[in-house]
């Protein structure tokens, strides 16, 4: 460290930057109200000599400015502990520069690898890892393990780096600062850092972000602007640092330029690598080992009747917060009862699995003793209903928790509501406190307590039924109201369509009425997107007598993927990029409508697919994207749609289309910097296998003469060889790649052209 960055990070502490004054060495500078002066010494690294006290550099900030022991503290008495905890097991993509062939590698002990992909911050680029799974597999627990673990070992002086967990909350969102420094604040009482402060920490390696909840950033329907923000912060970190991201899915694994546009062209000359840790699910032994911690002594004879019912790949076994709760019921109540309450539903199993979990409640918790004969307070039906009315409100006010005195007056409408007399009132008001499916946070001070779902996915199965009986009752307001707040969850959804079908209410009917809704929208709403959400699962297996007419309707990314669907004619409306993976279309039209992408990998059926009047703008097979109209057309037809021209005259094409050899092999090669800024040459060598002397000889140098590519300094260990990154911003090769028509010369003339 030199002179000047000390200075730099020092001001970042400072109340007023401004003020701080530095002569001769001597540094005066007023932090937290406090007057600290100090001198700097250069003994071949910087010192820092402090009341006689001489001090390297580094360690005076960390300690004496940053207070990161005490901040170890913090993490350790505000950071949940899971004291079952279970090492799963994963699946690595590890950066490219490490596995240029892009290989998947088994990874035993998950935790171990995190800790180790993190401290290997090598100072010449910014190293993201994506932590991947579903919901309840257990990113956020694993997250909080290593925290603590970094934490303990940090204060054992056995590393020299902190693990931060950051919730977002699953929320789009704009500004990171202010998510980081409440997460400091609130979260973990610890007010030292201002936002410069929190970058610089990273910068120097001694904090890594971990940011937990970034399921709607990576969808391909969300806003610019969310996903710049995370450019934005890769470039404040300057090629240096690390950074944990927990989502659902790694960003560079959609395969659209336009998508990866989003964040790419945010990060300007900085070098990012990015790798990914796939969380697996659990096994045998995971559950056996989580049975064991537990003090289960009949774990192996829980697995194996469930498995015996439904198959060891089910849910119930592999899914880390549903294993909880299996053993949670296991644990209080006769395991037969519960095993049958389950069921053998494969797939529609949850609500059998919430209702076997409320059921155990009515018996042994929730129970009037105040009059003989002792009796339920509430019944199943009523419970669904308070956890419903809990859920929509949360929903409502855009909160994962609610405090005290909200969960009292939910409490006390449904009680009125259900006419309840005070007696009972009161006693719902105190045992909803108490409940299997919510959790409250450790009271601080004199604030009340927050009340929240075990899980998200409780939460959002229970706003599913609020939002179902919403719907059946006919209420526009009130469906309006939750639809109108944010793109509803998937389990949401899934919960809403499964009880829309099971009431044998008149589908149709709930499809005009989310038609209805949307009349009054624009181009862009949530109502929009929510209704298309919706209706998508509704038509899903349904077997009408007549042609549902589907009209104006904006439909979410991956729509039809492994949905069957027969007779719908889909008119004047909007697709995201969806796959047609597993999906089964029979006497289906689409007429005027605008499709952003049809991903043709994998197995489907069609039959009597008609195409009329509609735009696709373009046909992803693999990894190779078709923008051209002309084959769009023949790969489409090939695949079984049926275009009509304006004479409704039923076109099909066979004739094989070929696309350009050199324009397939320039487009995997950009796909390159889907994980990492900067490529160096040898792992364009070990990606081409045979082509690449064709591409070194022919193709490249074209890349480089229209500026697309440009060659950077080599940073790196071993021989020195030729470095590159894209010198045009990634949408612009998608919109060359759109007005291409498939060919690489007029791919290259599009930005000679624009350089004119």
């Amino acid at each position: 460290m030199n002179n000047n960055e000390f200075k730099r990070i020092v001001a970042t502490f400072a109340d007023n930057p401004n003020d701080m004054e530095v002569s001769k060495g001597h540094v005066i500078v007023q932090i937290r109200d406090e007057i600290i002066e100090i001198e700097m010494k250069q003994r071949g690294t910087l010192y820092v000599v402090e009341d006689g006290d001489a001090y390297p550099a580094e360690k005076w900030i960390v300690n004496r400015l940053a207070r990161l022991p005490q901040l170890a503290d913090r993490l350790i008495d505000y950071t949940p502990e899971e004291k079952h905890f279970v090492v799963p097991k994963g699946c690595l993509l590890d950066q490219i520069e490490k596995n240029p062939e892009e290989k998947l590698v088994e990874v035993d002990d998950a935790a171990s690898y995190v800790k180790k992909n993190l401290d290997q911050s090598s100072g010449l680029l910014s190293n993201v890892l994506y932590l991947t799974s579903d919901a309840g597999e257990g990113k956020t627990t694993l997250i909080n393990q290593i925290a603590r673990e970094q934490a303990a070992a940090y204060k054992k002086k056995e590393t020299d780096w902190l693990l931060i967990p950051i919730s977002l909350g699953g929320r789009p969102f704009l500004r990171f600062d202010d998510i980081v420094i409440a997460s400091f604040v609130n979260t973990y009482r610890f007010q030292m850092f201002f936002w410069e402060t929190f970058i610089e920490m990273v910068k120097m390696g001694v904090l890594i972000p971990a940011f937990d909840g970034f399921e709607e950033m990576f969808v391909e329907s969300t806003t610019d602007e969310a996903i710049s923000s995370l450019g934005n912060l890769l470039n404040q970190f300057e090629s240096l640092g690390s950074m944990l991201i927990s989502a659902r899915t790694a960003y560079f694994d959609y395969k659209s330029f336009s998508s990866q546009a989003k964040l790419f062209d945010t990060i300007h000359s900085d070098s990012v690598s990015f790798s990914k840790l796939s969380l697996r699910r659990w096994g045998k032994s995971q559950f056996l080992q989580y049975s064991k911690k537990r003090g289960v002594a009949n774990g192996n004879k829980i697995y194996t009747e469930i498995a015996q019912k439904l198959g060891e790949d089910h849910p119930i076994l592999t899914r880390a917060v549903l294993v909880k709760r299996v053993l949670d019921v296991a644990e209080t109540v006769d395991y037969a009862d519960f095993s049958k309450k389950i069921g053998d539903a494969t797939y529609d199993y949850f609500p059998n699995f919430v209702d076997a979990i409320i059921e155990r409640e009515i018996r042994s918790k929730w129970i009037d003793r105040s009059g003989e004969p002792a009796k339920p307070l509430l019944n199943l039906d009523e419970h669904h209903k308070l956890l419903s009315m809990i859920a929509q409100e949360m929903w409502l006010i855009n909160t994962e928790s609610v405090k005290t005195e909200v969960l009292d007056l939910i409490t006390e409408l449904f009680s009125e509501f259900y006419r309840k007399d005070s007696r009972i009132a009161n006693q719902i008001k105190e045992r909803i406190k108490q409940h299997a499916l919510l959790i409250s946070s450790e009271r601080y001070k004199n604030f009340s307590l927050n009340f929240s779902f075990d899980h998200d996915e409780f939460r959002q199965f229970f706003l599913g039924k609020s939002l179902a009986e919403n719907m059946i009752n006919r209420d526009l307001a009130e469906v309006r109201s939750i639809l109108r707040i944010s793109s509803i969850p998937q389990q949401t959804a899934d919960t809403t369509a499964s009880l829309l079908k099971q009431k044998g209410d008149d589908i149709s009917h709930a499809i005009r009425m989310l038609q209805g809704l949307c009349i009054k929208e624009g181009s862009v709403s949530f109502i929009k997107e929510n209704c298309g959400i919706l209706t998508i699962r509704l038509l899903d297996g349904l077997n009408p007598d007549d042609t549902i007419l589907v009209e104006n309707m904006a439909f979410p990314p991956d729509a039809l993927q492994s949905r069957k669907i027969r007779q719908v004619n889909f008119k004047k409306s909007y697709f995201r990029a969806t796959n047609l993976h597993k999906s089964g279309l029979t006497d289906c039209n689409f007429t005027a409508c605008v499709i952003e992408r049809f991903t043709v990998d994998g197995e489907f059926s069609l039959s009597n697919v008609t195409v009329k009047d509609s735009t696709v703008a373009s046909v992803l097979i693999g990894e190779n994207e078709i923008f051209d109209p002309n084959g769009i057309h023949i790969t489409l037809a090939n695949k079984g749609f049926v275009f009509i021209d304006n004479e409704d005259k039923h076109i099909t094409r066979h004739e094989p289309y070929e696309p350009d050899p050199d324009l397939i092999l320039t487009e995997k090669m950009l796909r390159k910097f889907m994980r990492a800024t900067q490529i160096n040459e040898n792992i364009f060598r070990l990606s081409l296998s045979n082509d690449k002397k064709y591409f070194f000889n022919n193709i490249l140098p074209s890349l480089k003469d229209a500026g697309i590519l440009l060659k950077v300094p080599f940073r790196g260990k071993g021989k020195q060889q030729k470095r590159f990154k894209l010198r045009v911003p990634m949408n612009e090769v998608n919109a060359a790649l759109a007005s291409s028509e498939g060919r690489f010369d007029l791919f290259v003339r599009y930005f000679k052209s624009q350089r004119q």
